[in-house]
């Protein structure tokens, strides 16, 4: 969503989302595959499923290399950078990975039974950034503003509208 973000905000791009997407809903139609085209160039393919076990991973392609950010997404801890390699032919990539290690759960949550989700003790380092906020007077985070979000909703609603999705 965040290239097709930025795409969006750029000067003559209203309503830069065309999508295609079985308009089947989603009783009858437990996954999909669609293509997010923004007026302005470049193209997002999204696939996501209700029933499946998926990869649950994102994969974001520049003309220098491509970035993986590997599942679970709801709380990743790996990221790939592949950086395409200076003069080489296809293929060849310098691959860089970042581990952002989950913090340790307590007695008390493990007791409780756990997370349902995995990886949901990463959502700590969200709730730390919140607090900081709250405690600096601040109502956004510098890293992820409201504008940016509300754009992101846009989005998305746009999206839902044009493959017919019913309201959530």
């Amino acid at each position: 969503i965040v290239p097709l973000e930025e795409e969006e905000g750029k000067e003559g791009n209203d309503n830069a989302i065309e999508a295609a997407a079985p308009t089947q809903t989603q009783t009858t139609q437990p996954s999909k595959d669609n293509i997010l085209k923004p007026k302005g160039g470049g193209m997002a393919c999204l696939h996501f499923g209700f029933l499946g076990e998926s990869q649950e991973e994102t994969t974001i392609v520049g003309t220098a290399g491509r970035i993986v950010i590997k599942g679970p997404c709801n709380c990743p801890t790996d990221i790939s950078v592949m950086r395409k390699t200076p003069g080489s032919s296809r293929g060849s990539v310098e691959t860089s990975d970042f581990h952002f290690p989950l913090p340790t759960l307590t007695d008390e949550i493990n007791e409780s039974g756990g997370f349902y989700y995995p990886n949901s003790a990463g959502l700590a380092y969200e709730a730390a950034a919140v607090m900081r906020c709250v405690d600096r007077g601040e109502t956004e985070t510098p890293q992820y503003t409201m504008e940016e979000a509300m754009k992101v909703m846009e989005i998305i609603d746009e999206y839902k509208e044009q493959i017919g999705l019913p309201g959530c």
